[in-house]
Protein backbone atom coordinates (compact mmCIF):
# COMPACT_ATOMS: atom_id res chain seq x y z
CA UNK A 1 0.00 0.00 0.00
CA UNK A 2 2.62 2.49 0.98
CA UNK A 3 4.40 1.52 -2.28
CA UNK A 4 1.61 2.14 -4.30
CA UNK A 5 1.16 5.70 -3.16
CA UNK A 6 5.01 6.69 -3.13
CA UNK A 7 4.58 5.64 -6.59
CA UNK A 8 1.73 7.59 -7.59
CA UNK A 9 2.62 10.71 -5.41
CA UNK A 10 6.53 10.95 -4.64
CA UNK A 11 5.66 13.82 -2.24
CA UNK A 12 3.26 11.49 0.10
CA UNK A 13 4.73 11.08 3.57
CA UNK A 14 4.21 7.36 4.18
CA UNK A 15 4.65 6.55 7.86
CA UNK A 16 5.26 2.67 8.55
CA UNK A 17 5.30 1.28 11.94
CA UNK A 18 4.21 -1.82 14.12
CA UNK A 19 2.16 -1.03 17.21
CA UNK A 20 4.99 -2.20 19.65
CA UNK A 21 7.46 0.72 17.96
CA UNK A 22 4.26 3.36 18.38
CA UNK A 23 4.71 1.98 22.06
CA UNK A 24 8.24 2.52 22.55
CA UNK A 25 8.51 5.83 20.47
CA UNK A 26 5.22 7.28 22.95
CA UNK A 27 7.22 6.48 26.05
CA UNK A 28 10.56 7.52 24.31
CA UNK A 29 8.81 11.15 23.91
CA UNK A 30 6.97 11.03 27.43
CA UNK A 31 10.34 9.98 29.53
CA UNK A 32 11.32 12.21 31.77
CA UNK A 33 14.31 13.63 30.89
CA UNK A 34 15.86 16.92 29.81
CA UNK A 35 14.99 16.27 26.01
CA UNK A 36 11.36 15.45 26.56
CA UNK A 37 10.19 18.14 25.04
CA UNK A 38 12.01 17.60 21.76
CA UNK A 39 11.43 14.21 21.88
CA UNK A 40 7.42 15.07 22.26
CA UNK A 41 7.53 17.30 19.51
CA UNK A 42 9.87 14.50 16.96
CA UNK A 43 7.36 11.82 18.15
CA UNK A 44 4.04 14.29 17.00
CA UNK A 45 6.06 15.84 14.07
CA UNK A 46 6.80 12.33 12.62
CA UNK A 47 3.61 10.72 13.01
CA UNK A 48 0.49 14.02 12.57
CA UNK A 49 2.76 14.86 9.34
CA UNK A 50 1.72 11.06 7.78
CA UNK A 51 -0.59 11.51 4.34
CA UNK A 52 -0.90 7.24 5.10
CA UNK A 53 -0.18 5.90 8.36
CA UNK A 54 0.62 2.31 8.36
CA UNK A 55 0.38 0.73 11.41
CA UNK A 56 0.92 -3.39 11.56
CA UNK A 57 -0.23 -5.76 14.58
CA UNK A 58 -2.36 -3.35 16.47
CA UNK A 59 -3.63 -5.38 19.07
CA UNK A 60 -0.27 -5.35 20.59
CA UNK A 61 -1.50 -2.14 22.13
CA UNK A 62 -4.11 -4.09 24.49
CA UNK A 63 -3.63 -3.42 27.99
CA UNK A 64 -1.25 -0.25 27.51
CA UNK A 65 -4.10 2.70 28.37
CA UNK A 66 -1.78 5.38 27.97
CA UNK A 67 -0.75 4.57 24.26
CA UNK A 68 -4.15 3.84 23.25
CA UNK A 69 -5.51 7.14 24.35
CA UNK A 70 -2.60 8.89 22.64
CA UNK A 71 -2.96 6.59 19.23
CA UNK A 72 -7.16 7.56 19.54
CA UNK A 73 -5.70 11.01 19.32
CA UNK A 74 -3.53 10.92 16.60
CA UNK A 75 -6.32 8.59 14.76
CA UNK A 76 -8.61 11.92 15.59
CA UNK A 77 -6.26 13.96 13.82
CA UNK A 78 -5.46 12.20 11.03
CA UNK A 79 -9.17 11.28 10.45
CA UNK A 80 -10.31 14.86 10.63
CA UNK A 81 -6.85 16.18 8.21
CA UNK A 82 -8.82 13.62 5.62
CA UNK A 83 -5.10 11.32 5.74
CA UNK A 84 -5.08 7.82 5.49
CA UNK A 85 -4.92 4.65 8.05
CA UNK A 86 -4.27 1.03 7.20
CA UNK A 87 -4.19 -0.92 10.47
CA UNK A 88 -3.61 -4.40 10.31
CA UNK A 89 -4.63 -7.08 13.17
CA UNK A 90 -4.32 -11.02 13.79
CA UNK A 91 -8.39 -10.71 14.83
CA UNK A 92 -11.38 -8.69 13.96
CA UNK A 93 -11.41 -5.22 15.72
CA UNK A 94 -14.71 -6.09 18.37
CA UNK A 95 -12.92 -9.40 19.26
CA UNK A 96 -9.05 -7.16 20.49
CA UNK A 97 -8.53 -5.98 23.90
CA UNK A 98 -8.88 -2.25 23.63
CA UNK A 99 -10.23 0.67 24.49
CA UNK A 100 -13.97 0.88 22.91
CA UNK A 101 -13.83 4.29 21.57
CA UNK A 102 -10.83 2.91 19.80
CA UNK A 103 -12.57 -0.04 18.45
CA UNK A 104 -15.33 2.21 17.57
CA UNK A 105 -13.07 3.76 15.19
CA UNK A 106 -11.80 0.76 13.78
CA UNK A 107 -15.35 0.01 12.58
CA UNK A 108 -15.85 3.01 10.78
CA UNK A 109 -13.47 1.27 7.90
CA UNK A 110 -13.84 -1.42 5.69
CA UNK A 111 -12.09 -4.55 7.09
CA UNK A 112 -10.49 -6.93 4.67
CA UNK A 113 -10.03 -10.43 5.93
CA UNK A 114 -7.12 -11.93 4.46
CA UNK A 115 -6.42 -15.68 4.49
CA UNK A 116 -4.09 -17.95 3.57
CA UNK A 117 -2.17 -17.90 0.67
CA UNK A 118 -3.54 -21.13 -1.25
CA UNK A 119 -0.37 -23.33 -2.74
CA UNK A 120 -0.03 -21.11 -6.36
CA UNK A 121 0.18 -17.97 -4.51
CA UNK A 122 2.55 -19.20 -2.45
CA UNK A 123 5.37 -20.47 -5.18
CA UNK A 124 4.67 -17.04 -6.90
CA UNK A 125 5.46 -15.33 -3.88
CA UNK A 126 8.74 -17.57 -3.43
CA UNK A 127 9.57 -17.14 -6.94
CA UNK A 128 9.37 -13.46 -6.77
CA UNK A 129 11.09 -12.92 -3.01
CA UNK A 130 13.94 -14.75 -5.30
CA UNK A 131 14.54 -12.46 -7.75
CA UNK A 132 15.66 -10.19 -4.84
CA UNK A 133 17.95 -12.32 -2.59
CA UNK A 134 19.75 -13.96 -5.51
CA UNK A 135 21.31 -13.23 -8.19
CA UNK A 136 19.94 -16.22 -10.86
CA UNK A 137 16.73 -17.38 -9.21
CA UNK A 138 16.24 -20.02 -12.08
CA UNK A 139 19.24 -21.95 -10.22
CA UNK A 140 16.32 -22.83 -7.72
CA UNK A 141 14.32 -25.70 -8.82
CA UNK A 142 10.92 -26.16 -9.32
CA UNK A 143 10.55 -29.08 -7.13
CA UNK A 144 12.44 -27.13 -4.03
CA UNK A 145 10.05 -24.13 -5.04
CA UNK A 146 7.29 -26.54 -4.45
CA UNK A 147 8.40 -28.41 -1.54
CA UNK A 148 8.80 -24.74 0.27
CA UNK A 149 5.34 -23.67 -0.93
CA UNK A 150 3.85 -26.99 0.26
CA UNK A 151 5.45 -27.45 3.51
CA UNK A 152 5.14 -23.96 4.74
CA UNK A 153 1.34 -22.92 4.48
CA UNK A 154 0.67 -20.58 8.03
CA UNK A 155 1.74 -17.09 7.12
CA UNK A 156 4.17 -15.35 4.21
CA UNK A 157 6.83 -14.75 7.24
CA UNK A 158 7.10 -18.09 7.57
CA UNK A 159 6.94 -18.84 4.10
CA UNK A 160 9.81 -16.00 3.54
CA UNK A 161 11.96 -17.46 6.59
CA UNK A 162 12.21 -20.74 5.17
CA UNK A 163 13.26 -19.68 2.16
CA UNK A 164 16.11 -17.62 3.40
CA UNK A 165 17.20 -20.60 5.59
CA UNK A 166 17.48 -22.61 2.51
CA UNK A 167 19.33 -20.07 0.35
CA UNK A 168 21.83 -19.42 3.73
CA UNK A 169 22.19 -23.37 3.99
CA UNK A 170 23.15 -23.16 0.18
CA UNK A 171 25.38 -20.16 -0.17
CA UNK A 172 27.10 -22.06 3.87
CA UNK A 173 27.16 -25.53 1.87
CA UNK A 174 27.46 -25.15 -1.06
Amino acid sequence: IGHYVLDNNINANVVYTTAQQFVEDFYNAKSKNQRSTEAATQFNDYYRNADLLLVDDIQFLSGKTASQEEFFKLFEDLFENNKQIVITSDRPASELDLMSRLKSRFSWVYPVDIQKPDLELRMAIIKQKLKFLINDPDLVPDETINYIAENFTNNIRELEGALRRFINYCVAFC
